[in-house]
This record gives C-alpha cells, sequence and structure tokens, in this order.
C-alpha cells in the first residue's frame, strides 16, 4: 500500500494548473428546480471536469483570447471519454450508493404511491404527475404502517424530492402531494442523467464540433 501511495502521489505532483473547458454542461437536464437535484446536476459537472483535469496529458492544449481583457488563455477541453468515466462513478457510484441506503419501507410506500397515483390519474384523465393525493387519502389506503410512520415517510420522500407538496392542495385542503416523475425509485435519479451514447447522438444531430459551445469554464487545481 504505502508503494501504491507514493505512486499516486507522485502522478499528483506531474499535474499543473490549468484551465477546463466542458461543454457538457447544457446537455444535462436534471430539473433546476429541485434543490437536491441541482446539486447533483452540479457535482456531475465538476466530476466530469475533474476527469478531464487528470487527463491532461492526454489532451491537446489549445489557445483562446478572453474578449473583455484579450488575454491569451491555454485550455484543454473535455471530450466524451472524460463524460463517460464520470458517468459511470456517478450513475454506478454516487447515486446507486444513495439508493441502496434508502430504507426497504419507504421504498415500498413509494411505489405503492404510484400505484395510487396511476390509478388516480386514469378515472381522471391525468398524468400521474399532475394528480394530487392528500396525506389523509394516503394513511387511508395504506394499511401496513400505522399513519404516524407514514407520516414520517411521506415527510421523507418530499425531503428527497421524490414527491413534492401540491401549491395550495386539492379542493383547498393542505398537506397534498404529488409525484415528481412516474418512474421506479431507483431510476429517478439516473435517468436524470443522458447517457454517453445519447450525448454522442446529440451532438453529432446538432453538428457540435468539440470546443464550439462552451458553458462551464473551470480554473484546473493543482493536487497533492
Amino acid at each position: 500500500v504505502p508503494q501504491i501511495l507514493r505512486k499516486h502521489h507522485a502522478a499528483q505532483r506531474l499535474l499543473q494548473p490549468v484551465l477546463i473547458v466542458n461543454p457538457f454542461a447544457s446537455y444535462l437536464d436534471f430539473p433546476t428546480a429541485l434543490v437536491r437535484t441541482r446539486r447533483d446536476h452540479e457535482r456531475f459537472v465538476d466530476l466530469i471536469a475533474v476527469v478531464c483535469f487528470l487527463r491532461q496529458y492526454q489532451k491537446e492544449r489549445k489557445q483562446s483570447r478572453e474578449a473583455s481583457s484579450g488575454e491569451e488563455l491555454q485550455y484543454i477541453e473535455c471530450d466524451l471519454t472524460d463524460y463517460e468515466v464520470a458517468y459511470r462513478i456517478m450513475v454506478g457510484g454516487v447515486l446507486s450508493s444513495t439508493f441502496a441506503e434508502l430504507p426497504h419501507s419507504l421504498v415500498r410506500l413509494y411505489e405503492e404511491l404510484r400505484l395510487m397515483f396511476c390509478r388516480q390519474a386514469k378515472t381522471s384523465d391525468l398524468k400521474p404527475t399532475e394528480v394530487t393525493l392528500t396525506a389523509r387519502e394516503i394513511r387511508r389506503q395504506v394499511n401496513w404502517v400505522g399513519g404516524e410512520a407514514v407520516k414520517k415517510y411521506l415527510r421523507k420522500l418530499t425531503d428527497y424530492e421524490y414527491l413534492q407538496m401540491a401549491q395550495g392542495g386539492r379542493r383547498g385542503m393542505r398537506n397534498s402531494y404529488r409525484l415528481v416523475a412516474d418512474e421506479p425509485i431507483e431510476r429517478l435519479d439516473c435517468s436524470m442523467i443522458p447517457t454517453p451514447e445519447a450525448i454522442a447522438s446529440r451532438l453529432q444531430a446538432e453538428g457540435v464540433q468539440p470546443g464550439q459551445t462552451v458553458h462551464v469554464l473551470r480554473q484546473g487545481k493543482k493536487s497533492g
């Protein structure tokens, strides 16, 4: 282990401060109205840039002139390989571990709620995400756990942003809820992140070349 650590430290000392251009930010369709997903969006964008920074010696150093100051800037650009690595880390590691930490009873309640919303949607000719259910209606239909536990789980599902409080509630009633998305709970986080294949197809369809669309400009920092 000490030998491995020495190799890692030596590799870190080789990394140089460099500007990183990340053109992928606008292609990530995280719901920005939700605090948790907005935070995950920022983490994923940063993760792509970190992978790019670590791969800096596999990249061409490019130059651009800063519009306001006229200063000549040298930078490297995030590519699809950076995106693929970051995607595997985010989906296979960060988000999947979040799902694994959820209590089984919380996941069970969420899936029952999805069925309730879907049944109500069919009878009301609405989408499941347009249906509103009150806490009282939910407690009345859930019979495998007590009312106080249901209240606690609803609060947790709202905190995790799998449910959202309905504005004003249906028929003026308080404590009403809506689904954020009609998806299994284990897919909710991952479905927000386009796969590398989807990103590649979108770039090709739009005719975007690397470096044409720049959305995020970060200062790479030396590690170690």
